[in-house]
C-alpha cells in the first residue's frame, strides 16, 4: 500500500498575490491578497464544500487552474450555489469532468465575470451533450476566450452558446 501526502507551510500574514498547489487539505485561512490559485490532487477528489471553503478563503480570486482527475464522491447539490465573484480565467484542461460540471453549469456554480476558459475538447462535448442542452445552463455568456486542447468544428448554433466568443 502507498501512503502518499503534501503539506503546504506560510506564514501570516500572506502577501504574494498568488498560491499554488493547494490541496483537500487547506483549512480555509483567508487570504485577501491571493489572485490566482491552482488546486491540485491526485490522492483524493475535491468535493463541492471543498469549493465552497475556496470562494470563502480567496475573495479576490480571478485565475482558477483545477488539476484533478478523480472522480466526486458525493455530488449532492445541497450545499448551494457557490460564488466566485471575480473569477475571470478557469483551467480546467486537467480536471475530471465532475470539476468541469461543478463549474460550468450555472446550478451550480455562479462565475459572473470568466472570461477566459481552457478546457479540454471531450468534456466541452460531453458537458454540452455535443450542444444539445440548452445554451443558457451554462457561464459561457460573458466568455471571450475559449482554449480547448484541439481543434473542432463549431456546431451551427455554436454562437448560442458563446455569444461575446472573440474569434
Amino acid at each position: 500500500m502507498e501512503i502518499r501526502a503534501r503539506c503546504q507551510i506560510y506564514s501570516l500574514p500572506y502577501e504574494f498575490d498568488m498560491c499554488h498547489n493547494v490541496t483537500n487539505s487547506f483549512n480555509g485561512v483567508i487570504f485577501n491578497n491571493v489572485r490566482s490559485v491552482i488546486l491540485v490532487d491526485d490522492i483524493k477528489p475535491f468535493e463541492k464544500e471543498f469549493f465552497q471553503v475556496i470562494s470563502k478563503s480567496f475573495p479576490s480570486l480571478q485565475t482558477l487552474t483545477i488539476e484533478n482527475d478523480e472522480s466526486q464522491k458525493y455530488k449532492k447539490d445541497s450545499f448551494g450555489l457557490i460564488t466566485f465573484p471575480h473569477l475571470n480565467v478557469l483551467n480546467l484542461t486537467l480536471a475530471h469532468g465532475h470539476y468541469v460540471e461543478q463549474f460550468l453549469f450555472k446550478r451550480k456554480t455562479h462565475l459572473p465575470c470568466l472570461l477566459h476558459l481552457t478546457m479540454q475538447c471531450e468534456s466541452l462535448s460531453i458537458i454540452t451533450n455535443n450542444f444539445t442542452n440548452n445554451p443558457t445552463d451554462f457561464n459561457f455568456v460573458q466568455l471571450k476566450t475559449l482554449v480547448t486542447d484541439k481543434a473542432f468544428v463549431h456546431p451551427d448554433n455554436f454562437r448560442s452558446y458563446f455569444p461575446q466568443l472573440l474569434t
